[in-house]
């Protein structure tokens, strides 16, 4: 008995589902649609006009030489074109035009070391090799 009320169970569910199978159709399609559409193309004229942080970089990065890269303008925030070699970065927005030094974060100072009063961190400092014996001393303290 209880198998066969089972199965009526299962029936009535399938009988449910097609009812809301088609409540579902008929309230997919909104009459609101249209509005949706045009808040859109709104945003996209909008966005025309002020392009995004995105599209700002990757206008940018279309024109990189071979020895550039990206990074990111310390003053504005927009895009920067950086040259590893010389450890130097110019902002291409026109307004801000920002000429930095990438390892000291000043304004590029050409062949003249950093200025001592900014710190700057080389990866050797920042990590711990391995039985080296400042790592044994942190192990000690634990």
């Amino acid at each position: 008995d209880s198998g066969h009320s089972m199965g009526s169970l299962s029936r009535d569910f399938t009988l449910s589902r097609v009812v809301f199978s088609s409540m579902q159709a008929v309230a997919s399609t909104p009459d609101h649609k249209p509005i949706k559409k045009m808040q859109c193309q709104m945003g996209g004229v909008q966005n025309a006009s002020k392009p995004s942080r995105f599209q700002q970089f990757h206008e940018v990065a279309q024109s990189l030489k071979q020895d550039e890269s990206l990074r990111q303008c310390i003053s504005c925030n927009s895009a920067a074109r950086f040259d590893k070699a010389m450890k130097r970065a110019v902002c291409t927005r026109i307004s801000c035009a920002f000429d930095f030094c990438t390892l000291c974060q000043s304004s590029f100072h050409g062949s003249t070391p950093c200025r001592s009063s900014v710190r700057t961190f080389s990866t050797s400092q920042k990590t711990l090799l391995a039985g080296s014996a400042r790592s044994k001393r942190n192990v000690r303290r634990l």
